[in-house]
């Protein structure tokens, strides 16, 4: 018996090595992700031990592939060739490779955007599709129109309301919370969106020109707010983790502070002035530090006087003072204008204030507000400032929207302002000092991408020595068009793909009048050398005569600080124009500007 028993384990031991690990049926040119938890890893090698080179997330489609050995598949995704474990992948009726793009993410809408049953906004609607929920299977079709999956449904979505799914903003960020609990208001629960007309964005980063990942109707509820700056507050709206401005949200019923935590203000200890004062901001918190003294400074409100003149308090763990800003009153409201930070050398610290107009020195000590060392008029630095004080005291500050870089002295006076001169470069962030040379660090560097920029100034006068090349000057010719984002619209269009990349957009081109031998163009910024520059254009697409009635709608991308698009028409006077075809720095809109005249 039991010989017998050990000769059919040695027969099915043998059979199943014969027999694959798992049957997936036919391999097909383009396949799906399959039968895992969140995604599968594309590998260099048919092992599992190999290098991975790409996460590839439950239903993406893979492509270009074929039946490898030792149960995998190689394949083809964005365009990165490996091999995928065959149990994870499933056949497809897809035939056309060309236009699949990786798993797409809604956004840019209130509550849902509409899955039609075909590319048109008069289609049925097949399916809402909630903001921050990802869609799969995702392939561009019909003009400005994705054919994708969502929870068993398939149709179509506008393109205008997908990107590129971001699964970190489906769940909380615990980095985000554990940077910055308790250095600002200790603010946590719910608050509510107020002073906009309809909606608010909410945003894919702490910054202005971040992504927005959909639109927050006033009076709704966000939960779970934790604020992140002086101008942003990481919060949750309907199960996507994003930022809000903090002028556009206002504490709740709900709003509280969390128990049994020790905010960066309940820090001070005892102070004989201290219980008057209710906390409104930290601007900076442990601002310089040596072995013997770690200096704080925490902003205050003085509410028993019903007033609202900010003080801040600099201490260590011995000693303890009170500065009351300018002796002068200020609403709370204003209170991103304001920041503070420790100036001077090690040997001799001294407070800086900066109220949005002025810079004002403080010699730290009793009656602080009294020991005023110099005040500096700095009315056009603007607010959200960033900082950074050299070994000798020299002070460099540039505002968040100014993007004006200034240069003071230890004593207070003004050396130099200078301003990087680049429209595509903004939001500085923050400000590093090397040797002989200042460098800003830029949150955006043109590529619209959440792409840092660098952009470096001599310490001596300001002259840019390295960084972003200043865009080439825009001409006062205006082009006889409309030019929009695109989004869905039922006028006649014309279709041309300039990029099948997942980051495309839609331009749509409207005419202002008749425009004859019209050209889509793709252009090169070429720098000659002795301070003159060109574009060489190459002709993309061409259509004989574009009118009023009729858009051209191109699907392309937006390369860096240099204009890669462009466009040309013959206008009614028989002239030729050519136009760069850009994106403002200023507010993300689409702009065209005359070159090569």
């Amino acid at each position: 018996m039991v010989k017998r028993l050990f000769c059919l384990l040695l027969s099915l031991a043998l059979l199943s090595a014969l027999i694959p690990a798992q049957a997936v049926g036919a391999v097909t040119e383009v396949m799906r992700v399959v039968r895992c938890s969140e995604w599968v890893s594309l590998r260099a090698e048919p092992s599992t031990s190999s290098q991975r080179l790409a996460k590839v997330y439950l239903g993406e489609l893979v492509t270009h592939c074929t039946e490898a050995f030792d149960g995998f598949i190689f394949c083809e995704y964005n365009g990165k060739s490996g091999y995928i474990l065959s149990q994870y992948l499933g056949s497809t009726d897809y035939t056309e490779e060309d236009g699949i793009l990786p798993n797409q993410m809604v956004v840019n809408v209130v509550e849902y955007a509409t899955m039609h049953s075909g590319p048109s906004s008069s289609s049925s609607r097949v399916a809402r599709v909630p903001v921050g929920a990802v869609v799969t299977s995702c392939v561009k079709d019909i003009g400005n129109y994705v054919y994708c999956e969502y929870n068993g449904s398939s149709g179509y979505i506008s393109s205008s309301y997908l990107r590129k799914a971001n699964y970190n903003v489906t769940r909380q960020d615990a980095s985000v919370v554990k940077k910055y609990e308790g250095l600002y208001p200790a603010i946590y629960g719910t608050m509510e969106v107020v002073n906009c007309n309809e909606w608010v964005s909410l945003r894919e980063k702490a910054s202005a020109s971040s992504a927005r990942l959909a639109k927050v109707p006033l009076g709704t509820e966000v939960t779970d707010c934790l604020q992140v700056s002086d101008t942003f507050i990481y919060c949750c709206y309907m199960g996507v983790w994003g930022y809000i401005q903090t002028a556009y949200l206002s504490g709740s019923g709900d709003t509280y502070e969390k128990e049994g935590e020790t905010s960066a203000f309940d820090a001070l200890g005892d102070h004989p002035e201290y219980d008057q004062f209710n906390a409104v901001g930290t601007l900076v918190e442990e601002f310089w530090s040596d072995p013997q003294h770690t200096y704080r400074v925490v902003i205050r409100k003085d509410d028993v006087n019903m007033s609202e003149t900010i003080y801040a308090a600099v201490y260590d763990s011995e000693i303890q003072y009170l500065c009351r800003m300018s002796m002068t009153d200020y609403n709370i409201s204003e209170i991103s204008s304001l920041s503070v930070f420790g100036g001077g050398t090690e040997e001799n610290r001294v407070l800086l204030w900066y109220s949005g107009a002025n810079l004002t020195a403080y010699d730290i000590g009793p009656k602080m507000y009294d020991n005023i060392l110099w005040s500096l008029d700095l009315p056009n630095v603007g607010g959200g400032v960033s900082h950074a004080v050299d070994s000798d005291g020299t002070i460099y500050m540039i505002g968040y929207y100014q993007n004006l870089l200034t240069c003071i002295s230890p004593d207070g006076k003004l050396l130099w302002q200078v301003s990087n001169e680049n429209e595509d470069v903004y939001w500085p962030v923050r400000i590093e000092i090397e040797e002989n040379q200042v460098s800003v660090v830029y949150e955006e560097s043109g590529d619209h991408d959440g792409t840092e920029a660098v952009i470096s100034f001599s310490k001596a006068d300001g002259h840019i020595m390295s960084g972003a090349a200043p865009a080439p000057g825009a001409p006062e010719a205006e082009a006889a068009v409309n030019l929009s984002w695109s989004k869905e619209t039922d006028t006649p269009y014309y279709l041309f793909t300039a990029s099948t990349e997942s980051e495309a957009a839609g331009v749509l081109i409207t005419p202002l009048a008749v425009l004859r031998d019209f050209e889509f163009l793709a252009i090169n910024y070429q720098d000659l050398g002795d301070g003159s520059a060109q574009f060489d254009t190459e002709i993309l697409f061409t259509q004989q005569e574009l009118t009023p009635e009729t858009s051209l709608l191109v699907l392309t991308t937006f390369n860096g600080d240099i204009p890669n698009n462009g466009f040309a028409y013959v206008d009614e006077t028989g002239a030729r124009h050519v136009f760069a075809l850009d994106i403002s720095g200023e507010n993300g809109d689409l702009i065209s500007y005359e070159i090569n005249r």
